[in-house]
């Protein structure tokens, strides 16, 4: 078993790209918050210097660290033994209607299973009415509420609450209130998530999210129609 390609990794950061199967034998910590990690395989030894903008990840079986970066350079994630493991820090993250949205998982990464997105609602963010033709979508409300349209009925939903919308059902969610709301999203099976990826903003540090108007449509009807998406915007 070769390493083909091995970097080193800092403490706290987003995962940075490795490619690197073998078995990991012992994790020195520096004082400094860096890690010198050694990796031992079955025919090659290999020591790891300390490299900045990069996360550790410590297992006593096989480890495979990779970069998954279709379709953004910026998503990174673990496969560990039969697991996929996303560190707290990665993501990629974009904005979205006003809204800050960090993709988690991707249909690439679940092969096809699932989509999950954390999303940032800011005060009066929200995405237009829409349906999806072939994905189911589930909310999970981590803080504040927001209100959901489900077809032409509304209604509140707040912290710990979930709400599931059938594929081809028409919602959209909005932020009524003063305050931040925090959620996260999926789609099953995955897909319209990478339109997050492909069509919205870069984030831009000490700036907020600027809201989107009805002109952005326009520019994201051939990813809606790519991902099964139509917008049925309210009167």
């Amino acid at each position: 078993m070769q390493v083909r390609l091995v970097v080193g990794f800092h403490r706290g950061d987003p995962l940075v790209e490795a490619l690197s199967v073998g078995r990991a034998r012992k994790v020195a910590h520096t004082s400094n918050g860096t890690a010198r990690q050694t990796v031992i395989t079955e025919d090659t030894g290999v020591n790891i210097e300390p490299v900045r903008g990069a996360k550790y990840i410590e297992n006593e079986g096989v480890m495979m660290s990779v970069s998954l970066s279709q379709p953004e350079p910026s998503l990174h994630a673990a496969a560990i033994g039969d697991a996929l493991y996303v560190p707290a820090a990665a993501g990629a993250t974009k904005w979205v209607f006003g809204d800050t949205y960090t993709i988690k998982l991707t249909s690439q990464l679940t092969k096809g299973s699932l989509g999950l997105v954390e999303a940032s609602v800011p005060p009066g963010c929200g995405p237009v009415a829409h349906t999806h033709a072939g994905e189911d979508e589930i909310f999970y409300m981590l803080s504040g509420e927001l209100e959901f349209l489900s077809g032409e009925q509304t209604f509140i939903a707040g912290p710990g609450d979930v709400v599931f919308i059938p594929r081809t059902v028409r919602h959209r969610f909005h932020n009524a209130g003063l305050h931040h709301v925090k959620m996260l999203f999926l789609y099953t099976p995955g897909g319209p998530e990478n339109i997050f990826l492909e069509g919205g903003d870069e984030p831009k540090p000490g700036q907020t999210a600027q809201l989107w108007g009805p002109e952005r449509l326009p520019g994201l009807a051939d990813l809606m129609v790519k991902y099964g998406i139509e917008a049925l915007p309210e009167a």
